[in-house]
C-alpha cells in the first residue's frame, strides 16, 4: 500500500511528465504549477518523518546557547 509520500512523489512525477509533453504554454504552466504544489506536500511529509526536528533534537539548538 502506498503511503502519502509515495502518492505525492507519483503525482509530482506525473505532472512533470505531462508538462514535458505539453505543447501549449498555458497547459505546460498548469502542470508545472501542480508539480510545485505536490513538491510542497512531499517536502512537508518528509519533514514530518524526521523525528528530531519535531522533538527539538540537537540540530535545532545552537551550541552558543549552551555555553
Amino acid at each position: 500500500m502506498m503511503d502519502g509520500r509515495d502518492v505525492y512523489l507519483a503525482r509530482l512525477q506525473a505532472c512533470l511528465a505531462e508538462a514535458a509533453a505539453a505543447t501549449l504554454p498555458q497547459v505546460k504552466e498548469r502542470h508545472l504549477a501542480a508539480a510545485r504544489s505536490w513538491q510542497v506536500l512531499l517536502d512537508h511529509a518528509l519533514e514530518l518523518k524526521q523525528p528530531n526536528r519535531l522533538a527539538g533534537g540537537p540540530e535545532d539548538h545552537d551550541e552558543r546557547e549552551i555555553a
